[in-house]
């Protein structure tokens, strides 16, 4: 008797969709997806999801994240004889190495690199593998939770305690500053994190950070939980068009549906060789940070006339700089990265925000709503309004009723709805952007 083949798509709710965003002219995301076909393949590999954003002039960022994408997705399942924790950073590490020769090879392509953030769902939990500042988020109960370190400045500078952690202090450094991507240096550092347990019900959103940095993150929770993943997946990605759209934007939804891809009772826990280290080099991202520091206390000194405070800021970034070469750089370290039983890769989640759905999201909604209608008063865009203000009529019958999430649901599809009409015609502008 021949093998049955598992029905993945019946137990598994996914949509991947990516936007080139309302200021760019071409799209560096890339993303891939692969489930695999047999129950054997589960049980070693299983379900492998990719986002990357890719960065240098002209096509070198599209190229950079496609190729991690496409070799990390291959190699990954080659390395049959590692675990999965271990294959996924070994590919990722080759991955590196391929972007950074062919970036070498051509000066149009010199120095093009690509941030990559993967998600395995595996019968043992689910496993991420990351580089750079795109994001892999879970929802469960309302509580949305990011696994993934953010390998820019602003988080680094406040694992140091050069910032607090409560964000505060994030708004004078520049948001758009990565100390780790896949291509610019010759070696990587991948963090990876997991086994994260999978119940039926559990949503996962990997995103670039063009999702991320124009929409507030309370607004992903509820997409996730009660939309469906490609309304869910092209919702976001037309908020955060809505918003400005700065930058190219990515979002892939996983739904868990069946307890077949759940993690069963005694089975969460990968298997793990040793740790191996070597020494040397110098810790790129206190550099970075303390330059930064450095030339902050200049521009304090100069615009504010302050030299005590310059002073003050400018000896930080100094020791911060020391420190970069007395601690051995993240970079010069090699890792066998697999887990004994019970243990656990990585220190995440990092974050944790509750994202259920109050009256305040939902007037949020009804605002953009408000402000997509404006344009029909100011120009003959011929789209189909009549559908739109049945959405929004439904909605506010909802929201009158106190039923908060049907209210957010019609509200949504409303705004989809539209947007998908104005690409149509390929007229909307940034100036729609609200909020």
């Amino acid at each position: 008797m021949a093998d049955v083949v598992p029905q993945w798509n019946s137990m598994l709710d996914y949509t991947a969709l990516s936007d080139q965003g309302m200021r760019r002219t071409n799209n560096q995301d890339s993303h891939v997806e692969v489930l695999v076909s047999d129950e054997a393949s589960w049980q070693e590999r299983g379900h492998l999801f990719i986002v990357a954003d890719g960065m240098g002039a002209h096509a070198a960022g599209e190229l950079a994240s496609e190729m991690a994408t496409q070799s990390v997705s291959h190699q990954y399942y080659k390395y049959r004889d590692l675990t999965p924790a271990e294959a996924l950073r070994k590919a990722i590490v080759n991955s590196n190495s391929e972007i950074r020769r062919r970036g070498s090879e051509n000066v149009e392509f010199h120095n093009m690199g690509t941030t990559i953030s993967s998600l395995v769902l595996l019968p043992h939990g689910a496993i991420v593998g990351h580089v750079g500042d795109s994001r892999v988020y879970r929802l469960r109960d309302s509580v949305l939770e990011q696994l993934t370190f953010d390998h820019s400045l602003v988080w680094e500078m406040r694992r140091s305690g050069q910032l607090p952690k409560d964000g505060s202090g994030d708004a004078a450094i520049p948001s758009n500053v990565i100390t780790r991507s896949l291509g610019p240096h010759k070696r990587v550092e991948v963090d990876l994190e997991g086994p994260f347990e999978i119940q039926v019900g559990d949503c996962f959103l990997l995103c670039s950070d063009g999702l991320n940095g124009p929409v507030p993150e309370d607004e992903f929770g509820p997409a996730m939980q009660y939309l469906d993943s490609a309304e869910a997946a092209q919702f976001l990605l037309d908020t955060a068009n809505i918003l400005g759209g700065p930058d190219n934007i990515t979002a892939t939804v996983v739904k868990v549906l069946d307890k077949e891809i759940a993690t069963q009772p005694g089975q969460l826990g990968l298997s793990k060789t040793k740790k191996k280290k070597q020494s040397g080099g110098v810790n790129p991202g206190f550099l970075i940070a303390g330059f930064v520091g450095m030339l902050a206390g200049l521009i304090i000194f100069q615009a504010l006339d302050d030299a005590v405070m310059g002073g003050c800021v400018a000896l930080l970034g100094l020791v911060t700089v020391l420190l970069g070469f007395i601690f051995p750089s993240l970079r010069s370290q090699v890792q066998d990265t697999v887990i004994q039983q019970g243990q656990q890769l990585g220190r995440g989640p990092y974050t944790k925000r509750n994202c259920k759905i109050d009256k305040k999201l939902v007037d949020v909604i009804v605002n953009r709503c408000n402000e997509l209608r404006k344009v029909s008063e100011t120009t003959d865009l011929d789209v189909d309004w009549s559908t739109f203000d049945e959405y929004c009529l439904a909605g506010a019958e909802y929201k009158q009723a106190q039923s908060l999430e049907h209210a957010y649901v019609e509200y949504a599809r409303a705004i989809s709805f539209i947007m998908k009409g104005f690409r149509t015609l390929n007229q909307l502008s940034p100036s729609l952007s609200s909020d």
